[in-house]
């Protein structure tokens, strides 16, 4: 009898778990809900930006106002010293310690350590260098002084999240930590070239391109998706050649290793061997798509967006939304949402360093399947594309419980 009352209350309670869950508020997951959620912001303001008042969320979270966002968050004292608001940067603190956590458990996919390849060993281990920036540097300081919210600062290999960034949602925090995490794990930053060591001869990063965890299934996605593949890659004749490889060297000496005993105006040194030419040109051939390093075209700024996405979605598995209104679910997006409700000049500025907002949402944010389900996406409004990497990440080992190598769901709608 005890039994049978113990199972009954259990069967409730599964009832009531589901119920609770299938009675949760749905929302399109597509740039026109972002859109029309923009829009119904500007107009509660009567402004024709979402600049006078936070947007508080049912459940509490909440975004801050454009306004908000002066690049003047940094104040110095008389001293010099950073008068950076403790409350807020505690809470960054905490957010990105997560934020690693999850984005570790998004390459071991279940797996310890010691199963996953050294490919992805490599990428696990530049997760764990990464560092909140405490703006020690005239760099890190630079990216909330220029009406950034956040940005990367490589010579410190430091995640710089200026302190109006903790007035978003948790969530949405995560997510954009974990895409610039993510961006320092694409196949440009892990496998372009570094420097010229002191016996005259290239070197690249640890990881070759063919060998790249993310260089299969995800890159393919991306690029059909409508990421550019940097097919129109640099003229390979040698002064062509030496100046593309002299400016990413030098880049490589200024951010990495500044006390490199050969230096970069020794490049030219370096290419008088013929080997040595014939090496970078296939480099180059190789890593097209991330040359000049500034360029927007490289399939790199897909993987940033699935990375955000990926980690977000686990970030979300164990601290659920608990959504009371459909626009609850927006939440993981909430830094997107400015992209949608921006100025002028930062469309201008969005353009020069992104790909088309349409593009990043549909083939790789809302294209994630496992973010997707956290958002309580509308199951009636299915996503346009899905790039998802299953069971696991590709790598060069195999994949899955199958043992087969993982695989995109490359789907056109």
């Amino acid at each position: 009898m005890i039994l049978l009352t113990l199972l009954t209350s259990l069967a409730a309670s599964v009832s009531w778990i589901a119920n609770a869950k299938a009675d949760s508020p749905t929302v399109d997951c597509d740039l026109k809900t972002l859109t029309n959620f923009c829009e119904s912001l500007k107009a509660k303001e009567k402004t024709q930006l979402r600049s006078k008042i936070p947007y508080t969320f049912s459940n509490g979270e909440s975004m801050p106002s454009i306004d908000s966002i002066s690049g003047q968050s940094l104040e110095t004292s008389d001293s010099g010293a950073l008068n950076i608001p403790w409350g807020k940067m505690q809470r960054l603190q905490k957010l990105f310690a997560q934020t690693k956590k999850y984005a570790q458990d998004a390459i071991l996919q279940g797996r310890s350590y010691d199963q996953i390849s050294n490919e992805e060993k490599n990428l696990i281990d530049r997760i764990k260098m990464v560092k909140l920036s405490e703006f020690r540097t005239a760099e890190e300081r630079e990216v909330c002084q220029s009406n950034w919210r956040y940005g990367f600062s490589p010579r410190g290999n430091a995640l710089v999240m200026c302190p109006e960034m903790a007035g978003y949602p948790n969530s949405a925090i995560v997510w954009s930590m974990a895409a610039f995490i993510g961006r320092g794990l694409g196949n440009c930053v892990t496998g372009a070239v570094s420097y010229s060591d002191p016996k005259q001869k290239l070197v690249a990063d640890r990881i070759p391109a063919e060998k790249h965890p993310f260089n299969a299934s995800l890159r393919s996605c991306m690029i059909q998706g409508g990421y550019p593949d940097g097919s129109d890659g640099p003229d390979f004749s040698k002064p062509e050649l030496a100046k593309i490889v002299d400016a990413e060297i030098a880049r490589s000496h200024q951010i990495k290793s500044p006390d490199l005993p050969v230096r970069s105006e020794k490049l030219a040194d370096t290419l008088k061997n013929e080997k040595n030419v014939a090496w970078a040109r296939k480099l180059i051939t190789d890593y097209r798509e991330c040359l000049p390093e500034h360029t927007n075209a490289r399939v790199d700024s897909g993987i940033q967006d699935w990375f955000g996405a990926e980690v977000a979605a686990r970030y979300l598995e164990d601290h659920p939304l608990n959504a009371q209104t459909p626009e609850d679910n927006l939440q993981p997006v909430a830094a997107m949402v400015d992209y949608v409700c921006r100025t002028p000049q930062a469309d201008e500025l969005t353009r020069k360093f992104h790909v088309a907002t349409e593009t990043r949402l549909d083939s790789a944010i809302f294209a994630n399947e496992r973010l997707r389900k956290v958002m309580n996406c509308n199951p009636k409004v299915p996503a346009k594309r899905t790039c998802n990497i299953g069971p696991r990440l590709e790598s060069q080992r195999g994949g899955g419980s199958s043992g087969q190598p993982g695989s995109s769901n490359d789907t056109a709608k």
